[in-house]
């Protein structure tokens, strides 16, 4: 009796044991992300560039992620992006559900030693981004401006509306001022894409530096292209650009014009910018399993068929750069020497 009693015990720890087993097994087995939401806090104003390419990430992220989480959008614009990666960096959860979509030229300032800065650009978690971008500039066709030339030959400074020092598109104009002689006025202080192109709209300005993604994919940018309301004058890539053949290149100028090296190298400085895009990125301290798993996610998102399709109706082309790549370039960047930051830091005045 005491024997049978004994094997009774023993058959029901035994199950007793397996259940235990297989619920651990299952509790393993669930997705990190199962039942979770991921938030992306965006740098830009709701319907300008980074908007739309925040809201198409929102839209097939969950698919390529384990758990297909729900993705949110929140915009967090200002300061010329700081806000939000200040945030990214000292505010959110080092735990995968908090990512960034940032200005790729935010380390310009962390290399200046601006006060408003509070990251580390070294150090937050480089997942991906879309593509490298190509600043441009344009003017109210009705300007009577052509080239470049014609603004360096212009009786008054002709303005451009901008919304503070430090983004790729600030540094753009005053790259082409300071090197190439250009007569810009910089007036600072507007908010987001929407109030700088009002601000052409209404004529306060004449001229914008932004990237050739948001003029060929956002509002009114890409109306304003078709019909003619603005001529773009030149632009930051190495090659033309296919869809403005005749718009020349801000390097071909440069040999045009015989640049010197030492501008020639602050002209690398200052154009490694759009090098990074609108990277996508996550706090300091996110464990490297996680961060992994985020950037296989993006990079099967780039080149999943739906999501090209959608992007190239909205106007945006994809040719993505890894996390890898990005962390890489950032440690470049940031090793830049004391003798170029200086030069940054007086054209950026």
């Amino acid at each position: 009796m005491q024997n049978a009693r004994m094997r009774i015990l023993l058959v029901c720890c035994a199950a007793v044991f397996g259940i235990l087993q297989a619920g651990d097994a299952r509790a393993q087995a669930r997705p990190v992300y199962e039942d979770k939401t991921i938030r992306i806090v965006d740098y830009g104003t709701a319907g300008g560039g980074s908007d739309l390419l925040a809201r198409l990430v929102a839209r097939h992220l969950p698919k390529q992620v384990p758990g297909n989480p729900p993705v949110i959008v929140q915009n967090m614009p200002g300061a010329a992006g700081a806000i939000a990666a200040n945030y990214i960096y000292g505010v959110a959860k080092p735990d995968g559900l908090t990512l960034g979509l940032i200005a790729g030229g935010l380390y310009q300032a962390q290399l200046l030693g601006k006060p408003e800065i509070k990251f580390d650009w070294v150090k937050f978690g480089w997942i991906s981004t879309d593509q490298p971008n190509v600043t441009s500039l344009f003017v109210r066709s009705d300007s009577g401006h052509r080239n470049l030339d014609d603004i360096k030959a212009a009786r008054e400074p002709v303005v451009c509306a901008d919304s503070a020092p430090g983004s790729p598109n600030y540094a753009f104009v005053r790259l082409l001022t300071e090197v190439f002689g250009a007569r810009f006025k910089q007036v600072l202080g507007y908010q987001g894409s929407g109030a700088m192109n009002l601000a052409i709209e209404r004529g306060e300005a004449v001229c914008r530096a932004i990237s050739l993604t948001t003029l060929f994919s956002a509002e009114p940018l890409k109306t304003w292209v078709k019909s003619r309301f603005i001529r773009v004058l030149v632009h930051s890539g190495r090659e033309r650009d296919a869809a403005l053949p005749d718009v020349p290149t801000v390097w071909e100028i440069a040999q045009q014009q015989q640049i010197n090296k030492e501008d020639l190298d602050l002209m690398k400085v200052v154009l490694a910018a759009p090098d990074f895009g609108r990277p996508f990125i996550a706090p300091p301290g996110l464990p490297e399993d996680r961060l992994e798993l985020l950037r296989n996610s993006f990079s099967k998102m780039m080149k999943d068929p739906e999501f090209l399709v959608e992007a190239r109706k909205l106007g945006l082309e994809v040719n993505p750069k890894t996390g890898v790549e990005l962390e890489r370039l950032a440690r470049e960047v940031m090793g830049t020497s004391p003798q170029m930051i200086k030069r940054l830091e007086k054209l950026l005045q």
